[in-house]
């Protein structure tokens, strides 16, 4: 290919990547339009969040394979079609049943399409500088479209309503299949192999038991709860075991058994823990905390864009010069003093200098490693694999998201309850005022109605202080993470280890081939 057609083919695969990505974050500033239209319960509103990053982190992996024996470009085009109809289900919904099915069938078509993007630029691109450059802008896509998903949704809400969050992809949808089909090249095999239908159907089953239990657990604790997690492990082991056994497994083991591969993909799961767990926080600091509008709060998301997009297209120059270890290090710290920032310099009175700060540093931190994560990745596996190993990361980025909406809202949330409790003496709350108040920031405002409490302003001032306290001990959490993910990446991606899996495997790197013009 020459040098035009890569970049072009690139900018046509970058689509989808972008796509995905907002979707993944749209939805959380649309839920009061949809609890208004669809009225769904407590429960089934969360499963319509959640819902899309479940299917998609259950079939990542097959989808992966899927791609690398019957072609890329062909899962493409199918997955593109069935996202599109899936968005289109999603938009015309009538109940929170129906939204939660749309929502799965977009995750479904979202899995045949995140793997085949990487294993694309791998195919692509065989000059290493050059596919470098392509993952950064992949990460730069993917990155910025979780983060812009609230602006988007809030500007549609302004102008329309939640509905045209999900029809907004179909005109996206359409331009990406008509532009793939002219710009973007096949990678199929000469000859497809032979899956082994038991492993696939054996690894979805134990990763859906797996987030599954982990779900609920967070939600309640109950023993057939704690065996579903123990299930899902045990699939998982028996799915390892007979990777080792079968002809053509879904996984290579030896890929994935390689410490360089495995604390790359670990370092991109904590980053995406840390992306999301953030973004949970930020809307609502922003709008509930500090007053601002969804679209106000929307263009306060775009710090950490522009950071993200930077950090992605500098780390490669860097890497020129450095070794990648050594630079997604310096990323992940960056991360974590940008985390560790926030408790220090974002009150309650919002400070527009110090917001953009502490949220620029984030992203320019995650920006930074990632590219060069995602290149040891795919450099750890032949050309053929390239489309499954990706998706092992990818899995590892849904999984980490979901952790993080999990885990730090969950601390968040509990020490933000904590703090409402130790604050409201003297207030006049009743229980049951005091109760629903804690349940979230935006249930809180029942505290400024009348009759609630003794003042109601201050009432209200205090429950906003309380949210910050949580959203200060959830950046404190995120932080640490940051902080362990550098010691990973100094520790775990070491260049010689690749290169010893490269003379194991007999895989050749890729071609340091001139460009064509």
């Amino acid at each position: 290919m020459s040098w035009r057609a890569r970049w072009a083919a690139l900018a046509v695969v970058l689509l989808p990547v972008f796509l995905i990505s907002i979707d993944v974050t749209v939805l959380s500033i649309s839920l009061p339009g949809i609890s208004q239209d669809l009225y769904p319960s407590a429960n089934e509103l969360l499963w319509i969040v959640d819902s899309y990053s479940f299917v998609l982190a259950c079939l990542l992996i097959v989808m992966g394979k899927f791609g690398d024996s019957f072609g890329r470009l062909r899962l493409l085009m199918w997955g593109s079609a069935l996202f599109g109809a899936a968005s289109v289900l999603s938009g015309f919904s009538t109940s929170p049943l129906m939204l939660i099915v749309g929502r799965s069938l977009q995750g479904l078509g979202g899995a045949t399409l995140m793997p085949s993007t990487l294993g694309m630029i791998r195919h692509i691109f065989q000059k290493r500088s050059e596919r470098r450059l392509a993952l950064a802008l992949w990460s730069a896509a993917f990155s910025s479209g979780s983060a812009i998903g609230p602006l988007l949704g809030g500007i549609l809400l302004e102008v329309a309503n939640w509905r045209y969050v999900f029809f907004i992809n179909v005109p996206i949808v359409i331009v990406f299949v008509i532009l793939a089909k002219l710009y973007v090249p096949e990678s199929e095999l000469e000859e497809a192999e032979r899956i082994d239908l038991f492993s696939p159907v054996l690894l979805i089953a134990s990763i859906f038991a797996l987030v599954l239990s982990f779900k609920l657990l967070i939600d309640d604790f109950a023993i057939w709860q704690v065996g579903l997690l123990v299930a899902g492990a045990a699939g998982l082991a028996l799915f390892w075991r007979r990777q080792y056994v079968v002809a053509n497994p879904i996984l290579d083991v030896d890929v994935v058994s390689e410490p360089t591969f495995r604390s790359a993909t670990l370092i991109n799961g904590i980053a995406y823990f840390i992306t999301i767990g953030t973004l949970f926080f930020f809307p609502q600091y922003l709008m509930v905390v500090s007053g601002l509008s969804p679209i106000e709060a929307g263009l306060w998301a775009l710090p950490m864009v522009v950071a993200t997009i930077l950090g992605a297209l500098i780390s490669p120059v860097f890497a020129r010069k450095f070794r990648s270890n050594q630079l997604v290090a310096l990323g992940l710290f960056t991360c974590g003093m940008g985390c560790l920032s926030v408790p220090l310099l974002v009150t309650v009175h919002f400070n527009p200098f110090f917001y953009f700060l502490c949220t620029f540093l984030i992203g320019l931190g995650i920006g930074f490693s990632e590219p060069l994560t995602n290149d040891t990745i795919l450099s750890s596996a032949p050309d053929k694999e390239a489309g499954s190993v990706s998706a092992i990361s990818e899995t590892a980025y849904e999984l980490g998201g979901a952790l993080g909406t999990a885990v730090l809202g969950g601390v968040g949330m509990l020490a933000y309850r904590l703090s409402l409790s130790s604050r409201e003496a003297g207030l006049g709350i009743s229980d049951q005022v005091l109760e629903e108040a804690k349940q979230t920031i935006g249930s809180a405002a029942v505290l400024a109605e009348p009759g609630n409490s003794a003042n109601p302003e201050v009432a209200w001032n205090l429950a906003k202080a309380s949210f910050v306290d949580g959203q200060n001990a959830a950046m404190y959490l995120a932080g640490i993470a940051a902080f362990a993910a550098t010691i990973i990446a100094l520790r775990g991606m070491r260049a010689e280890l690749h290169l010893r899996l490269q003379d194991k495997l007999g895989a050749k790197p890729p071609q340091e081939s001139p460009d064509l013009q």
